[in-house]
């Protein structure tokens, strides 16, 4: 995907949030992120996400920064897929 703009993407936010079975509490817990800036983030409320706001989330999710942000078809690193 060379060439492409880092984009964040909201609905992929929600959708490894949804496949890991988490609220969005939980995941404003896990990561020290408010669930309404998580919320908000999922409905694409607020595009530009700061780098410290997307590594917290990244890390607690465990999945792939490069894949939230629209630079990776895979959410977690190296290609696998997720579910497996």
């Amino acid at each position: 995907m060379k060439g492409k703009e880092p984009t964040f993407d909201g609905a992929r936010l929600q959708a490894v949030r949804k496949w890991r079975g988490l609220s969005v509490s939980d995941v404003g817990r896990m990561s020290g992120v408010s669930a309404r800036h998580i919320w908000r983030l999922e409905a694409n409320q607020r595009p530009n996400v700061s780098a410290v706001t997307l590594a917290c989330i990244v890390r607690a999710l465990d999945v792939d920064m490069e894949y939230l942000v629209g630079l990776s078809d895979s959410p977690q690193q190296g290609g696998e897929e997720a579910g497996r």
